[in-house]
C-alpha cells in the first residue's frame, strides 16, 4: 500500500468511528424521551369475513378475517403451525 492510500483508509475509519459515536449517543439520548406505554387496550376481536373449504384439497380451508386495530398498536409475532 502506498502512503496516500493508508492515509485515506485512516481518514475513512476515523470518520466512521465519529459517525458511529454520534449515532450511538443520539440513540441513547432518544430512548430517554420515550416513556413506557400505559396499559395496552384489549385486542380487537377478529371478525370472520369468509370461511370456505378448498374442493381440491380435502380437510383444508381458506379463512379471511378482519382485524381492526387503533393506529400505532400491534400484535406479537405469530408462528405458522401445520
Amino acid at each position: 500500500m502506498t502512503q496516500a492510500s493508508t492515509t485515506l483508509i485512516h481518514r475513512y475509519a476515523g470518520v466512521a468511528i465519529v459517525v458511529a459515536l454520534i449515532s450511538g449517543f443520539g440513540t441513547f439520548t432518544a430512548t430517554r424521551f420515550v416513556t413506557a406505554s400505559s396499559a395496552q387496550p384489549a385486542p380487537a376481536a377478529a371478525k370472520p369475513l369468509l370461511v370456505q373449504a378448498l374442493g381440491d384439497l380435502p380437510g383444508r380451508e381458506v379463512r379471511v378475517t378482519l382485524l381492526d386495530r387503533a393506529p400505532g398498536t400491534s400484535s406479537p409475532p405469530h408462528t405458522v403451525t401445520e
